[in-house]
C-alpha cells in the first residue's frame, strides 16, 4: 500500500507493557497470565496521509489472516482538520500581508516620487539612466518586502506554536499521541524563513518595478 509509511511488529509482551502505561496496576493483575488471549500478535502501522485512513483500513482488512484492524478514525479526522486549519490560517496570513505590502510599496513610491520630483528631473537633465533613477525605489521595495515576510513568518510561528499547545492541552490521550508525531515548527523553521525571505524579496522587486513604472515616467 502506497499510504503506509512504516510498520512494526508488536509482541504480546510489548502490547502488555504499552497497555500498562495507561491503566492502573490493579487492572493488570490477571492480564499478564491471560496475555495470549487478551493481546494477540499485531502490527503497528504509520500512515503517510491520515485523510486516507478509511481507504487504507479497508485494504488491510481485506488481507487474508487479518482478524481485526483498530484504526482511530475520529482522531485521524481531528488531526486532519487541525492540519487543514493551520494551512488555511497560514495561507490567509501570507495573502493578507502580501496585499498590505503591495499597498505600502505603492503608497511609499507615490509619496517619494512626489517629494523628490525636482531631484528626479535634475537627474534626468544631467543624463542619469532609468536604472539609476529606479534603483533606490527597488531597494526600498525589497526592504519592505523582507520586513513583511519576517512579520508573516513570526505570526505563523507564534500561531502554530499556540494552536498546537492549546490542542494538546485539551486533547485526549490518543489525540495527544498523534499530535506529538506532527512535525514541530523548529524542524522546518530555517526552510520556511528562507522561503519567506525569498518571497519577500520577489514581492518587493516586482511590486516596486510595477509601481515605479506607474508613478515615475522614466
Amino acid at each position: 500500500n502506497n499510504n503506509i509509511d512504516s510498520f512494526s511488529f508488536v509482541s504480546r509482551e510489548e502490547a502488555l507493557e504499552r497497555y500498562s502505561e495507561i491503566v492502573p496496576e490493579s487492572l493488570l493483575e490477571n492480564l499478564e497470565q491471560d496475555k495470549d488471549e487478551v493481546f494477540p500478535l499485531s502490527f503497528r502501522i504509520t500512515l503517510k496521509d491520515l485523510s486516507r485512513i478509511n481507504e487504507t483500513t479497508a485494504q488491510i482488512e481485506s488481507i487474508p489472516g487479518v482478524m481485526q484492524v483498530n484504526a482511530p478514525t475520529n482522531v485521524a479526522e481531528t488531526v486532519t482538520g487541525i492540519k487543514r486549519a493551520v494551512y488555511l490560517c497560514g495561507s490567509g496570513i501570507v495573502i493578507i500581508l502580501l496585499a498590505v505590502t503591495l499597498i505600502i510599496i505603492a503608497n511609499t513610491i507615490k509619496v517619494t516620487v512626489f517629494n523628490r520630483r525636482k531631484e528626479i528631473n535634475i537627474m534626468k537633465f544631467v543624463g542619469a539612466t532609468d536604472l539609476f533613477i529606479r534603483m533606490p525605489f527597488v531597494v526600498e521595495g525589497i526592504l519592505l518586502g523582507v520586513v513583511s515576510a519576517c512579520i508573516a513568518y513570526l505570526l505563523l510561528w507564534g500561531g502554530y506554536t499556540y494552536l498546537m499547545g492549546y490542542v494538546q492541552a485539551q486533547a485526549s490521550t490518543a489525540l495527544s499521541a498523534f499530535l506529538k508525531n506532527m512535525i514541530p515548527f523548529s524542524k522546518v523553521a530555517k526552510q520556511l524563513l528562507a522561503s519567506f525571505a525569498i518571497g519577500g524579496v520577489a514581492v518587493g522587486v516586482f511590486g516596486s518595478m510595477i509601481f515605479v513604472r506607474k508613478h515615475l515616467k522614466v
